[in-house]
């Protein structure tokens, strides 16, 4: 039984290996992707699955502007202001997972 569960993780892990190459290489053959990874790429702690995640959650990256990206992930303060009262800003809503890679690379690049 256990030499069948580490014959289904090998082929697990093959078939992972695969997958990230073709990932990587549909992100190389676009033009705008290819630039934003070699950007990213520059940052420390961000290699090719961050890479990846960001771009499967957040297509938009590079037809939009800065602004729009930070209110379609959740990280732009939005108003609670309602007549004349004014209230305060809090980011919500968004995508997390773009909002905790994000916030780990953060992390890594502030030590």
């Amino acid at each position: 039984m256990r030499s069948s569960i580490d014959e289904v993780i090998a082929l697990l892990k093959r078939q992972s290996r695969k997958l990230e190459g073709e990932i990587a290489s549909m992100i190389d053959d676009d033009l705008l992707w290819a630039k934003l990874a070699e950007t990213w790429r520059e940052t420390k702690g961000v290699a090719g699955r961050t890479v990846a995640r960001l771009h499967a959650d957040v297509p938009e990256i590079g037809t939009l502007s800065n602004k729009a990206i930070a209110k379609l992930v959740g990280l732009a303060p939005l108003a609670n202001d309602s007549g004349k009262r004014k209230g305060q800003r809090h980011t919500r809503g968004g995508r997390a997972g773009v909002r905790s890679i994000l916030f780990l690379v953060a992390a890594t690049v502030a030590r």
